[in-house]
């Protein structure tokens, strides 16, 4: 998406912490992109919501941002997250009078505990910001909510390569219900939750089988690979898979289960769509809050409440073959119009309208 969005730009430079985060397995791949891996101090960090998850991470704090952002002279500066990169792009922009564009990778669940220190930081910054980029309307509400004027931020929802998961309405019936579900095996995930709801039904339901695949790694890899359930319930692991080879499992699904318990998007909700896969999902996934639409194209509930995730698992195991297809539709439908082209786009519009605005501030 980053190399369509450089073909509508004269330059596009690209500055980042580290080359690849320590909890990612992937391998970078920056293309024709112009990148330059920054300087900066780094720490652990861990942080999570009481009594539901902790989840450790590390804090990168570059600080050569303003000698870099003074060497390559921008037009325009996208600042990603709202961390001391954006604090120091926000800087050098009022000192040269540059338009600033954050990328706030963000929604109300996810910073519901992020503290009022950080809170107020924000409510400043925004005074320096000339537009702000978000996932979805929940991020939307966030930044409003920071006296942010809503007519200065720009949807621009994440988006995969839909040609590589695009996939058929059809599924061909059988005695097993397959469920997926792919990303990090942690405890934001709300994976044991599901497991938990999933065992219920089954006990509910002996004449009925289901079959789980997990497909990632992490932390909790261990702990899940000892998980027990009913006979009628099959639990399975899969190695995180190199990009290609998911969509292989996306066809092989009859539905899709996210029950995170926070997410400032969820790409795998794009992933599955597109597949053709109705979505049983969390409501505290951004993606899921924008894309599926409960009973057309999946079943939705709120992780902390027991009683809705049950009643969401019971409706979406117990939809008939007929049901199932109407979602698949829709849900390709959905997922559709979100390609990395039109994301690309959206931007676009978004640096175009900064550059217009001449750093003016906004709030």
């Amino acid at each position: 998406m980053l190399e369509m969005l450089a073909g509508g730009l004269h330059e596009l430079r690209i500055f980042v912490s580290v080359k690849m985060e320590g909890n990612r397995d992937w391998t970078p791949d920056w293309g024709t992109l112009d990148v330059t891996v920054q300087r900066n101090v780094s720490f652990a960090k861990t942080f999570g919501q009481a009594g539901t998850f902790r989840e450790h991470s590390t804090i990168h704090v570059p600080w050569d941002t303003i000698p870099q952002l003074a060497l390559c002279d921008p037009d325009v500066v996208i600042a990603a997250e709202f961390g001391m990169r954006t604090v120091q792009a926000a800087l050098y922009c009022w000192l040269y009078s540059k338009p600033l564009i954050v990328w706030a990778t963000l929604s109300e669940v996810t910073e519901r505990h992020r503290g009022r220190m950080r809170d107020r930081l924000r409510r400043v910054l925004v005074h320096f910001v000339t537009r702000v980029l978000v996932n979805g309307t929940s991020g939307a509400r966030y930044i409003a909510g920071l006296g942010f004027p809503s007519t200065h931020i720009h949807l621009v929802p994440q988006a995969t390569d839909n040609a590589i998961f695009a996939g058929s309405a059809e599924r061909a019936p059988g005695d097993v219900t397959r469920l997926l579900y792919t990303g990090q095996l942690i405890e934001r995930k709300g994976l044991d939750r599901m497991h938990a709801a999933l065992c219920r039904w089954c006990d509910a339901h002996p004449d009925r089988r289901i079959h789980w695949t997990l497909v990632g790694g992490g932390p909790l890899r261990e702990s899940i690979a000892v998980w027990e359930g009913p006979a009628n319930y099959e639990l399975q692991l899969i190695d995180a898979l190199p990009f290609g080879e998911l969509a292989a499992q996306y066809r092989a699904a009859d539905l899709y289960v996210l029950p995170t318990l926070a997410d400032e998007w969820g790409l795998v909700v794009n992933e599955a769509m597109i597949a053709g896969l109705p979505v049983l999902g969390s409501l505290a996934s951004q993606a899921v809050l924008d894309m599926v639409v409960d009973g057309i194209s999946g079943w939705t509930f709120d992780p902390d409440q027991a009683t809705e995730v049950d009643r969401a698992v019971s409706r979406a195991l117990s939809a008939t073959a007929q049901e199932l297809d109407t979602m698949r539709l829709a849900a390709i439908e959905t997922a559709s119009p979100l390609d990395q082209r039109n994301m690309a786009d959206r931007i676009l519009i978004a640096i175009k309208a900064a550059a217009l605005s001449e750093a003016e501030p906004t709030a």
